[in-house]
């Protein structure tokens, strides 16, 4: 199976520098919503992903947000694990979030950035993610699994089939892969 893997606030814990460095800085806990840093900052979603990506100019600091050893255990099972974020056009991230990668020892078999409407799961089998409008987009399609990784932005999310999945760490996917 190929196991999809998002990088911000899965792999990496992008708040940790982000929230500081906001115009008005906001705490992880305070966005209860995915939208909410947009409606207090009083910015365009397109800026905020801006700011997001700016971020990513410190990943020299970009804490680790899970264990990323569970990603070698998935691929001794025999998965392939790809790492999968979405970027906005002309970004200056990419180089960035592929030496994070490597200074953390990150292993995978592919790394994509996703540009635009393009669709994480046209990649991949399943996907851990913490966006929570996929949910609504793969409950569409029973063939895809989704992994809800919890964040405060998404524990209003309710799930309601039996292809999308809450956890709180990479663990709880490797536990339900095996």
């Amino acid at each position: 199976m190929n196991i999809g893997i998002d990088v911000d606030s899965v792999l990496a814990d992008l708040w940790a520098i982000a929230g500081p460095m906001m115009p008005m800085p906001i705490a992880k806990d305070e966005v209860v919503s995915w939208e909410y840093p947009c409606e207090r900052l009083g910015i365009s979603k397109s800026h905020f992903l801006w700011l997001l990506d700016y971020a990513w100019r410190q990943w020299e600091s970009m804490p680790l947000q899970d264990d990323p050893a569970v990603l070698a255990e998935m691929r001794k099972l025999g998965h392939q694990v790809t790492i999968i974020t979405r970027r906005i056009y002309g970004t200056t991230a990419p180089p960035r979030i592929a030496a994070w990668l490597h200074a953390h020892r990150i292993v995978y078999d592919n790394l994509v950035f996703v540009v635009g409407a393009q669709s994480k799961f046209a990649w991949i089998d399943c996907l851990v993610d913490d966006n929570p409008g996929l949910v609504a987009a793969c409950t569409a399609d029973t063939a895809q699994v989704l992994y809800l990784y919890n964040q405060p932005w998404n524990r209003w999310c309710p799930i309601t089939t039996s292809n999308v999945k809450r956890v709180g760490c990479l663990q709880e996917v490797l536990d339900d892969l095996r």
